[in-house]
């Protein structure tokens, strides 16, 4: 019986082969980080969705006051801290919510964060713990109604517009030991979690982050 002749690849199928797949590379090779950045994005936004839920059923428990709690956990220094001299410790954001979400849970860890969430310090105690949150919380809100904040009294600013967890990323800081730690941008697109509950990019400045000037 005759052998029935096997089918190979030309040269020139192989060929063609290779260019269509490195054209596909090339196409999708420059999309790979956007892709990347989008999904750390939408996980980072669950995070504070999840922290924004936290705060609401504390603003129930509490008359519909914001936390209250300080701008960081330490080691970074708080603008909060020392504002009332009748309160010798003023809790982090993490520790006022730990109801909620326990006190280390990654929910306070943006996805692209490398730095800041685990840089670590030592306690008056002598022992060694991590920051444990890459977001910081809007201090002019601790502790009050949102009607009685600056934002409304002063700035006029709606539920909408108005920030209370954004990202500590994209810059150098330094520590309350003033020990600098550098961070490079967890995302292209900062998220911000809105005093009505949303989660959305920031849009615009300081004065009116709601609309663009």
């Amino acid at each position: 019986m005759p052998r029935r002749a096997e089918r190979a690849f030309s040269l020139i199928e192989l060929l063609v082969v290779m260019a269509i797949i490195a054209l596909l590379l090339g196409i999708l090779l420059p999309v790979l980080p956007h892709v990347r950045d989008a999904a750390r994005r939408t996980a980072c936004a669950s995070n504070q969705r999840q922290i924004g839920l936290a705060i609401e059923n504390y603003k129930n428990d509490y008359r519909e006051q914001f936390p209250y709690a300080r701008y960081m956990p330490d080691p970074w220094p708080s603008s909060f801290n020392g504002d009332n001299q009748d309160v010798e410790y003023i809790p982090t954001l993490p520790e006022t919510l730990a109801d909620g979400i326990e006190r280390f849970s990654t929910v306070y860890k943006c996805p692209g964060d490398k730095v800041i969430f685990d840089v670590e310090y030592t306690d008056d105690d002598g022992v060694t713990r991590k920051g444990g949150s890459s977001y910081p919380y809007q201090t002019m809100l601790a502790g009050i109604r949102f009607d009685k904040s600056r934002f409304v009294e002063h700035f006029h600013f709606t539920e909408d517009i108005t920030p209370v967890l954004t990202e500590f990323d994209g810059g150098e800081y330094v520590t309350k030991d003033g020990i600098e730690v550098f961070t490079d941008f967890f995302h292209s697109t900062r998220n911000i979690l809105f005093a009505d509950g949303h989660v959305g990019k920031f849009k615009g400045n300081f004065v009116n982050p709601g609309n663009p000037p």
